[in-house]
C-alpha cells in the first residue's frame, strides 16, 4: 500500500490513536472535576460530606471511567435517588 494511503488527514494510525486517547483523557479531566464536587453524593450517600482529599482520590478513577459514571449519574439524577440511602 502506498505511503500516502495510510495518512488520513496528514495523521498517521498511531497518531491518531494517541490522539483519541488524549481527547478521552480530556474529557475524563473535566468530567471527574464535576463528578467529584456534584456527582458522587448523586450515587453514593456515604460521600456527601465527605472529607475533600476523599474526592481528590476519587479523580483519576472517575477520568478513567467515565462513561461509565456518566450513565449511572444521569440514571441517578432522573429517578431522583440516591443510590446507596436506605429509606
Amino acid at each position: 500500500m502506498p505511503r500516502n494511503r495510510m495518512r488520513v488527514l496528514g495523521i498517521t494510525g498511531p497518531a491518531w490513536i494517541v490522539r483519541g486517547a488524549t481527547f478521552y483523557a480530556m474529557i475524563g479531566l473535566v468530567f471527574a472535576g464535576a463528578f467529584s464536587v456534584w456527582g458522587v453524593q448523586r450515587l453514593d450517600s456515604a460521600a456527601k460530606g465527605g472529607h475533600p482529599l476523599f474526592r481528590v482520590l476519587i479523580i483519576p478513577g472517575a477520568a478513567a471511567l467515565w462513561p461509565l459514571l456518566l450513565m449511572r449519574w444521569i440514571r441517578a439524577v432522573r429517578s431522583g435517588a440516591v443510590a446507596g440511602a436506605h429509606p
